[in-house]
């Protein structure tokens, strides 16, 4: 009964989410998932230079007295054994439309 997006603002400013699912520099955001977690997956195959800023967005939740937890894992260098690096993200919201910082990922 909850509805999160994922937001990633990439170094030219371009936001990347449910409604805006392809940027000009190739990033892509999966599917939308409006009836639980998802998962909702932000991929870009050659990142450039600079930081991208994670946001997960409360579109829509049922649970306004107690919250909703999501959590968000960030890999960077998949599937790229010796670079590979997963972080793992716990975050709670409370109000329909917080958007909430994640991480950052900088690329160089």
């Amino acid at each position: 009964m909850t509805d999160l997006e994922l937001h990633v603002i990439e170094p030219s400013q371009e936001t990347c989410y449910s409604f805006h699912n392809k940027t000009r520099s190739g990033g892509m955001l999966s599917r939308n998932f409006t009836k639980g977690y998802g998962p909702e997956e932000y991929m870009i195959r050659n990142a450039l230079p600079g930081e991208y800023k994670i946001m997960i967005k409360l579109f829509n939740s049922f649970s306004r007295y107690t919250g909703t937890t999501a959590q968000v894992r960030i890999w960077t260098h998949f599937n790229h054994p010796l670079e590979e690096i997963e972080t793992v993200y716990t975050v709670r919201l409370h109000k329909d439309g917080d958007l909430h910082p994640v991480g950052v990922v900088t690329f160089t």
